[in-house]
């Protein structure tokens, strides 16, 4: 393992809060979460009380991976910030006012359910295409205010 540079151990030491690493592609993001990880379970905080969320499936399974190595007790929370919100979702769907069983549509479900429901509206599929409709839904959902 490499050693810290004196921004990464200012980051791996920070007390008093969350904290945000945003830096570019290899700069050692990972090494010092899982380092702050290992050092705030070490200075007594329990692991289930740790978050670390992280916007990609490699990126958390490296952190867990590596977590698991370090000689601490496991528990820490490591997730994809989908993930995350899909478990909290998931424990309050009836305050959020969806099903428990809910599914999440990838591209191609998505695709298929708008290009289903064109066709139950008789709607020629020249016209309305589904990725085209799409957009047209992501583009509303992103104007939606509270």
């Amino acid at each position: 393992e490499q050693r810290l540079t004196a921004a990464q151990e200012r980051a791996v030491s920070h007390v008093g809060g969350p904290l945000l690493v945003i830096a570019g592609p290899g700069s050692g993001k990972t090494r010092v979460i899982t380092n702050r990880i290992a050092a705030l379970i070490k200075s007594g905080v329990a692991p289930y009380n740790i978050c670390a969320i992280t916007f990609t499936n490699k990126a958390a399974e490296q952190m867990r991976q590596r977590v698991g190595q370090m000689a601490v007790p496991a528990g820490a929370h490591i997730s994809t910030f989908h993930s995350l919100c899909v478990r909290i979702l998931r424990v309050y769907a009836s305050q959020a006012g969806v099903k428990t069983n809910f599914s999440i549509y990838d591209d191609a479900e998505q695709k298929r359910c708008i290009k289903g429901a064109i066709g139950l509206c008789e709607f020629d599929v020249t016209n309305f295409v589904p990725a085209k409709m799409l957009e047209v839904i992501s583009r509303l959902k992103g104007n939606l205010q509270g």
